[in-house]
């Protein structure tokens, strides 16, 4: 459960990379640095477990500061979340997958594009989970986005939701060190 819980919050913060991600150069964004900001609410999301003690102790400092980072982000709680993020031409052609290529387990679909908006949906399943993604995205002007995403996850029969608005912000054409 902690890795499909480590899961779900990569995969709303993948997702927000989507206000500024979308494919086949169709879409009418600048390529630079973005400032993305995603803001969810989640339903039916179990407790977050607690880490013991021990488990604490044998992780890195960078492990114990990433697990904590996540642990109160404020993610699915209705509080905004903030962070930057570099789009290239190349990531714009490929369809920008910040996570890396498209997985086995997933098939995403461009419902409708164009330039200045575009409908996404995705589908993935891993072994007794399955995630089904909805985004639509608009292209304010080129330097600017905004969008909504709603994902419902089920995972050993237990369902959660997802919704989230997203915001993302062109601050210039040098990324510096962000990737």
């Amino acid at each position: 459960m902690r890795q499909f819980r480590k899961a779900f919050f990569v995969s709303i913060v993948v997702l927000a990379f989507f206000s500024i991600s979308l494919s086949q150069s169709n879409f009418n964004v600048k390529t630079g640095l973005w400032e993305n900001t995603v803001t969810t609410q989640m339903s039916g999301m179990p407790a977050m477990p607690q880490i013991p003690p021990d488990a604490l102790a044998r992780m890195t400092p960078e492990q114990r500061a990433r697990i904590q980072a996540a642990m109160s982000s404020g993610m699915g709680n209705g509080q905004p979340h903030t962070y930057q993020s570099c789009l290239t031409k190349e990531k714009l052609a490929e369809g920008f997958r910040p996570d890396g290529p498209e997985k086995a387990n997933c098939k995403r679909t461009l419902t409708r594009v164009s330039a200045t908006s575009m409908d996404i949906k995705e589908q993935c399943s891993e072994r007794d989970a399955t995630v089904d993604v909805t985004i639509h995205v608009e292209a304010r002007s080129s330097d600017e986005t905004s969008g909504t995403m709603h994902m419902v996850i089920t995972h050993q029969g237990q369902t959660m939701t997802s919704d989230g608005t997203f915001h993302g912000k062109y601050l210039g054409p040098d990324c510096g060190s962000v990737k």
